[in-house]
């Protein structure tokens, strides 16, 4: 007879979204000032912390989107100078901007952005 698990009391919920919460702080810092490289390297622990809450087809189209940017992203870095960074491409920075929606829309459909089906208006009582 197997011995039923229990469960804990803790885990890494809190710290899993506090994690990812600041990683899209700072997608949106490196986004917003046109910053590809910092842009492309938030996203991508953004997509580790993720990963767990996709099907396996969709993580692997994103490892193959990822591996697409890498190369954009290491022209681009050649591109730049010590004294500043390359114009971003509008093609790169599409890329990058459909990616963090599409990583986006992971943590909305597993309701990592906001809570369903509460009343709203309880929220902060």
């Amino acid at each position: 007879m197997e011995m039923e698990k229990q469960k804990s009391e803790f885990n890494m919920a809190v710290a899993t979204l506090q994690r990812m919460h600041n990683l899209l702080v700072l997608v949106s810092i490196a986004s917003s000032s046109l910053d590809a490289h910092s842009w492309f390297h938030y996203l991508l622990p953004l997509y580790r912390e993720l990963s767990p809450f996709m099907k396996k087809d969709k993580a692997e189209e994103y490892k193959e989107k990822i591996k697409s940017m890498l190369v954009e992203i290491n022209d681009w870095n050649k591109k730049s100078t010590p004294y500043g960074s390359a114009a971003i491409s509008s093609e790169l920075y599409f890329k990058l901007h459909t990616f963090e929606m599409e990583l986006r829309e992971v943590m909305d459909d597993q309701d990592l952005l906001t809570r369903r089906g509460e009343d709203a208006s309880k929220a902060f009582k």
